[in-house]
């Protein structure tokens, strides 16, 4: 069965400042989010793609793909007539035809199990496959509309809850159905309402539990848990380190042209091009972009993006997201004090 992929990009939310970087664009283990997507569906046998973008993210998510180098012949579409997920749906029709599509947004991950997605198709045909996972964030839970749909009931004082991965499977013809029987709706529809369409017309739906979902919200512990989804799947490559003075454990990727001395890395970690590591602990969970400079620093479960520097910094950076260019060092001069330059929304925590 011919099944393609489509790469649906959010619209930016209304209160996103001007200048935010969109989601999809977001770096975790060095490159974007929306690459690490393609990755997916590329390993799970998906060889024709389409990324569906607003208009004004369009180019930039196209400059950032063609960027990354990664991909062959990309599908790149625009959606303006409505800013929701139908809306996005409508302009892939033509791109998907009749044929089924694993449509997935360009904000998240699901880790290994995208892989068995589009053989679903194969082995149980249904019109739509919708996933669930549960989580403790109170924020995506599964609306009642939802649970109404699936039969499902959350059991009261649960420590987690149900929520709808924004993944999801179209069987043949499924997706050209949805967008003719909703033409015209005036409201938003989201997966649920899209859910409902098919099942009023009497279509087949499935639903499976995902272990593993993270989308990116706007919080840095979203980029974090995404950083560790990437790292847990990544193969260790190591053969590009000489000298006897490091120490080096684990699923680790060090690009050829970054240099390391006196240092412990443990994985899963991966090191950018450029990037410079001395007299250091570079623990699991910590991606340190293209240029980046640690010089006497311990850091752990933490992103360091491109061109960021980190200098004798008397304690172990952990849990952090530390962005572009930054620089982190510690003073000696006198007279002692903490002198921070903190930009608009940062979030800095002292002990």
């Amino acid at each position: 069965m011919r099944c393609k992929g489509v790469v649906v990009v959010p619209a930016q939310e209304p209160s996103a400042r001007a200048g935010d970087e969109p989601a999809a664009t977001r770096r975790i283990a060095n490159r974007a989010i929306v690459c690490h997507v393609l990755d997916g569906l590329v390993a799970a046998g998906l060889d024709e793609l389409a990324i569906v973008a607003p208009p004004e993210l369009a180019r930039q998510i196209r400059g950032c793909i063609d960027a990354d180098g990664s991909f062959g012949s990309v599908t790149h579409i625009t959606y303006s007539d409505r800013d929701d997920l139908l809306g996005a749906l409508a302009a892939a029709e033509e791109f998907v035809g009749d044929d089924a599509c694993v449509v997935h947004t360009a904000d998240g991950l699901v880790g290994y199990e995208l892989l068995q997605f589009a053989e679903l198709l194969e082995v149980d045909p249904s019109d739509l496959v919708l996933l669930l996972h549960r989580t403790a964030e109170k924020r995506d839970r599964l609306g009642p509309a939802a649970q109404r749909l699936l039969g499902i009931s959350e059991l009261n004082g649960s420590k987690t809850c149900l929520s709808l991965v924004n993944v999801c499977v179209f069987g043949p013809g499924a997706l050209r159905l949805v967008c003719a029987r909703s033409a015209g709706a005036q409201e938003r529809i989201d997966l649920t309402g899209i859910a409902e369409s098919l099942a009023d017309a009497g279509r087949s739906l499935r639903t499976k539990f995902v272990r593993t979902w993270r989308r990116y919200s706007g919080d840095p512990l979203d980029l974090l848990e995404l950083n560790r989804i990437v790292l847990d799947q990544q193969t260790p490559e190591t053969d590009a380190v000489d000298g006897d003075d490091n120490r080096i454990e684990g699923r680790v990727i060090i690009h050829p042209t970054a240099e390391i001395s006196s240092s412990i890395i443990l994985g899963p970690t991966i090191i950018g091009p450029d990037a410079r590591v001395s007299n250091s602990y570079i623990g699991p969970y910590t991606s340190i972009g293209a240029g980046a400079e640690i010089e006497g620093a311990e850091i752990e479960r933490s992103i360091i993006s491109d061109g960021a520097r980190i200098m004798h910094v008397g304690g172990r950076i952990e849990a952090s997201t530390v962005g572009r260019s930054a620089r982190i060092f510690r003073d000696f001069a006198l007279p002692r004090a903490m002198r921070l330059h903190v930009g608009d929304g940062v979030e800095l925590a002292l002990n």
